[in-house]
């Protein structure tokens, strides 16, 4: 017995639906699995690096983005199971369009929980960033103001979008109000600036070292690596938040399909906690996940601990014999977020030797 037009175009979109939500939950399971690994060795970084106030802070923080992360992936494969279950196992007596749409309507709570720990993840991802910030120039107090705005504009509009939710009592997708939507995209929008801007200090504070200290060091400093890595790492977070989730779902002409909205989304679920966990583990260089070993043990701490005990200088003032002159010091802290204390010029170390200690078997760090 043949099919009607109808039908046909009804499986077809049931099977294109279920195939989009196989390959996001797949996308997201491998970055999860990327996550467990990442998170076990920046922890035991921090905490081989003493068990203080701050550290402790950090772990406890991380730990609360990989829960949430956990719980994102989990709401994931349940709303699959659950979507699988209704159009093609239970509810046999009903039409396939009423299948559909009920498979639409079921995880509708599931959803909106996922989301608003998505928009939280984010925000405790931006809070690390703008500390980060805050290290780097505690004295550009206008940078730090900046970022304690949006971060402050981002919270409100979290919040807002929450209540929203709540007040509309839990709407289908399709009935979700405007204002609800715009909140959210509100909240992404100003978190994908925020990383932006912080991407471009951090390019700026490389370019800047690197013109420092191009005349006076044969290779390239530990710090420079570290500000590198950092200014990649940021730069590779910012363009797949903007590109994998902004673009192909809130912007209409994008020519990006809303599909690689929903897979970059989900995939976004596990970045925004991989993320800082991957920058802890990339700027320490006496973890053996990369190949990486110290020649000597008092180099047996993370670059971003070595980072915040150096200052650097203008290369003139290294060439007329100046080099203690704290007026004319640069101060940098780490701009880690596994970084250590702030600078302080009264414990101005040397610039690093032409030969460092550190003897580097792995590409690409």
């Amino acid at each position: 017995m043949e099919m009607d037009l109808a039908t046909v175009d009804t499986l077809h979109l049931i099977g294109k639906t279920l195939v989009r939500d196989y390959v996001a939950n797949a996308v997201q399971f491998i970055f999860y699995g990327m996550y467990l690994v990442f998170i076990r060795f920046s922890i035991s970084i921090i905490l081989r690096r003493g068990k203080d106030a701050r550290s402790i802070a950090l772990v406890a923080t991380l730990v609360v983005m990989f829960l949430i992360s956990t719980f994102l992936w989990v709401q994931s494969t349940l709303v699959l199971v659950q979507r699988i279950h209704t159009t093609l196992i239970d509810e046999s007596t009903l039409s396939l369009d009423a299948r559909l749409k009920l498979a639409g309507l079921k995880p509708q709570k599931l959803l909106y929980a996922a989301d608003s720990l998505f928009l939280a993840n984010c925000l405790i991802g931006d809070l690390l960033v703008t500390w980060r910030v805050y290290v780097i120039n505690s004295k550009a107090r206008y940078i730090v103001a900046l970022f304690g705005t949006t971060l402050l504009g981002i919270l409100g509009a979290d919040v807002a979008y929450v209540v929203c939710f709540v007040r509309a009592r839990l709407p289908v997708a399709a009935e979700t109000p405007e204002t609800c939507r715009n909140l959210m995209f509100g909240s992404l929008v100003a978190s994908a600036g925020l990383n932006t801007f912080a991407t471009l200090l951090l390019v700026r504070l490389a370019w800047l070292h690197r013109r420092m200290t191009k005349k006076t060091q044969l290779g390239k400093t530990v710090v420079y690596k570290i500000l590198t890595v950092l200014a990649l790492s940021a730069l590779v977070y910012a363009v797949f938040f903007m590109f994998a989730i902004l673009a192909p779902r809130y912007l209409k002409s994008s020519p990006l399909p809303s599909t690689m909205g929903d897979i970059g989304e989900q995939a976004f679920y596990q970045l925004t906690g991989l993320y800082p966990n991957a920058v802890i583990v990339l700027t320490t260089h006496d973890t053996s996940f990369f190949g990486l070993r110290s020649s000597s043990s008092s180099s047996r701490r993370p670059f971003s601990a070595t980072l915040g005990s150096m200052a650097f200088r203008s290369p003139d003032l290294e060439q007329s014999g100046r080099i203690g002159d704290r007026k004319s010091s640069v101060s940098l802290a780490a701009p880690s977020i596994s970084a250590g204390r702030p600078l302080s010029t009264d414990n101005a170390m040397e610039l690093p030797p032409r030969r460092p200690e550190v003897s580097w078997r792995a590409s690409g760090v």
